[in-house]
């Protein structure tokens, strides 16, 4: 599974390769129920980077994959709070 990260954290590209775990920590909206799903950490590996989002918006830190996304929380939530380590 993979992942983009922010421009922040890529650099100038150093970092592909290197492997974090991201956990769901829960909804961005803390009006909404949690997305997180009971396996709520997920490995990925730094593959690319990410300056803007599909609806234009300035890239998170992750941008998951879809079956990265999939493993930590319901796709349909979009967005998500995460924790991430090396």
């Amino acid at each position: 599974m993979f992942t983009g990260l922010n421009e922040t954290l890529y650099g100038n590209g150093d970092i592909c390769g290197t492997k974090y775990s991201v956990t769901c920590l829960g909804a961005v909206d803390p009006e909404q129920p949690s997305p997180c799903r009971k396996t709520k950490t997920v490995t990925v590996t730094v593959t690319d980077s990410c300056t803007v989002e599909a609806d234009g918006e300035p890239c998170s830190t992750f941008v998951l994959s879809a079956e990265a996304f999939a493993q930590i929380a319901r796709p349909r939530a979009g967005l998500v709070k995460v924790a991430y380590t090396l």
